[in-house]
């Protein structure tokens, strides 16, 4: 069967999991970052270390924590709020006093609480419990301290079939420069005014390191042919291998 993006198959597979030997696309929050899976390799991604190992075998779009010694636990549902102390607000924050002496806990505590395996979800409650101030402040402020402590603490990472959206957003974000700038709905509007389908011949000539490329490989789905041209002496594709085509789709280049 084609390639489609929609069900994120690999070709006449069905709904694919995660392979050693994978590309793959990690998004925390609104960043993103293309990684090849290899097993016992180790990932830095914002700051924080870990392996791919436990995900493999996993469907594509799962959520995972990193815990203690840098290993991927699933996230089975959506993470409660932390801090049942949010019932009890206070009316404004006029009394409160940003010394830096409100927290209990010192960092070599926090780090001691990692060690010990402790989750970041965790961590937060810790934090909001140690808190001195924390009851002071407003029920707004009080949420905004939870995910300001959550987005430092809490390593939730979430794993991504490379698709031309999911590209695209990460290279505009991240490096628009390599791209041309190339928003991920232009790039849309050129792949439907290009009549873009399965079976077509195209000629591409692009300098965005691949990224449309690989736009109308995935459009193609590995049938039709496509021409890619370029300024000097190779070509620039490393968008394009961030795909993780199967060869049979590069037999059609």
């Amino acid at each position: 069967g084609a390639y489609s993006p929609l069900s994120q198959p690999g070709p006449g597979l069905g709904p694919r999991v995660i392979a050693d030997g994978d590309h793959v696309v990690l998004k925390r929050g609104e960043v993103f970052k293309a990684v090849h899976v290899q097993r016992k390799r180790k990932i830095i991604f914002e700051k924080q270390w870990f392996y791919l190992d436990n995900a493999i075998g996993q469907r594509f779009g799962a959520t995972f924590e990193v815990s203690s010694g840098g290993v991927l636990q699933p996230v089975k549902a959506k993470m409660e709020e932390s801090g049942k102390e949010m019932n009890k607000a206070g009316i404004d924050n006029r009394n409160i006093v940003d010394d830096g002496k409100s927290q209990k806990l010192s960092r070599d505590d926090i780090e001691a609480l990692k060690e010990q395996g402790l989750k970041g979800q965790d961590i937060v409650q810790h934090l909001i419990e140690n808190s001195t101030t924390f009851r002071d402040k407003t029920g707004f402020a009080q949420e905004k301290y939870i995910q300001k402590k959550k987005k430092k603490y809490e390593a939730i990472i979430t794993i991504l079939k490379p698709t031309a959206r999911i590209m695209a957003m990460m290279y505009h974000s991240r490096e628009p420069g390599k791209i041309c700038f190339l928003r991920y709905d232009t790039l849309a509007q050129m792949l439907s005014l290009g009549n873009i389908h399965a079976g077509c011949k195209v000629i591409v000539a692009e300098t965005c390191a691949g990224l449309v490329l690989g736009a109308v490989m995935e459009r193609l789905g590995g049938f039709g042919s496509v021409v890619h041209m370029y300024p000097g002496n190779m070509p620039a594709r490393t968008a394009t291998d961030n795909f993780g085509f199967p060869k049979l789709f590069y037999d059609h280049l």
